[in-house]
């Protein structure tokens, strides 16, 4: 219905959809509704605004994210929106996010950069840990801004690919931010791993931690909790070696608590909006970087009557 109210083939259309596990989506009422749609399809912000807002469920927030660079004379605009609030972990999960940009590109290199891009931003979040039956993000290129074309491993695509990426990481950080019942964004970074891998998976570890999570709700400073989780992972490290920073604090060095500030100074860290923990494991150059939320009693209120 969609592709011939539109002249456009059925493969030109491009489904997505959120929901309840194991319910059909209301096909009547979405087709009813193509006409009025239609009529307001529209180049303008307040349009793209629109369909952000459209798409929330259990979101609090519509999330949008932009950036403009510079690929030789012409200037690329990079655009996108992201809904996501439950039910996220890596290798994405019941989140939608669609991304357009103006540069001309060939699909090949839009579809590595893509994928560049997905493994620094929305595969690197998780909310709860849960993964749902429905993720996708779909990235579009019209190539209006008539630039010249470029190869991979240019100066022009490792500059888009640092564009896509960052608005990519900016909607991903959007939807932690919103988790549910999320009151608190967790960055936490593992460096100096022996690969990226590794510190990905060190930093998954604490990032699913519950307990974790709920030390942070509760801004209690317990050290303990970070390195349990990271320990109980897959990757061997040596705790004589690693060091623990929440904020700018180190709490823990050479297998044992350190307290280089008064506590309050350090549970201060943990009241944050944006709360940073690294986690230093001294074996490597390595590093990767994972975004999570605090876990709060309305996480569990949320998600007790999400289908009634």
């Amino acid at each position: 219905g969609t592709a011939s109210k539109l002249n456009l083939k059925k493969t030109e259309v491009l489904l997505a959809s959120t929901g309840i596990i194991g319910r059909q989506l209301p096909g009547d009422k979405i087709y009813n509704a193509l006409d009025e749609l239609i009529k307001g399809l529209s180049t303008s912000l307040r349009a793209g605004s629109m369909a952000a807002k459209a798409v929330m469920t259990t979101d609090t927030i519509k999330k949008e994210a932009g950036c403009k660079i510079k690929i030789g004379r012409q200037t690329i605009t990079i655009g996108g929106m992201a809904k996501g609030s439950g039910m996220i972990a890596p290798d994405m999960a019941t989140m939608l996010s669609f991304i357009t940009t103006d540069i001309r590109i060939s699909p090949a290199l839009l579809k590595k950069a893509g994928y560049q891009a997905l493994e620094e931003s929305f595969n690197n979040i998780t909310v709860d840990g849960d993964m749902s039956t429905n993720d996708t993000v779909l990235i579009m290129a019209n190539g209006l801004a008539g630039n010249k074309g470029f190869t991979y491993n240019s100066a022009e695509y490792k500059k888009f690919c640092a564009g896509l990426t960052f608005v990519c990481i900016q909607l991903a950080k959007m939807i932690v931010a919103d988790g549910e019942g999320a009151t608190k964004l967790v960055d936490i970074t593992v460096k100096n791993s022996c690969s990226k891998q590794e510190a990905r998976t060190v930093a998954l570890a604490i990032a699913n931690s519950n307990l974790v999570k709920t030390m942070i709700a509760g801004g209690d400073p317990n050290w303990g909790r970070v390195i349990s989780a990271a320990g109980a992972g897959e990757v061997k490290f040596d705790p004589e070696k690693v060091k623990l920073y929440f904020g700018k604090y180190c709490v823990f060095q050479k297998g044992q608590g350190k307290q280089t500030a008064g506590l309050k100074s350090i549970e201060k860290e943990l009241t944050k909006k944006e709360v940073k923990i690294t986690l230093d494991l001294n074996s490597g150059k390595a590093s990767s970087q994972v975004y999570t939320c605090d876990l709060t009693k309305e996480y569990i209120a949320i998600n007790a009557e999400y289908s009634t």
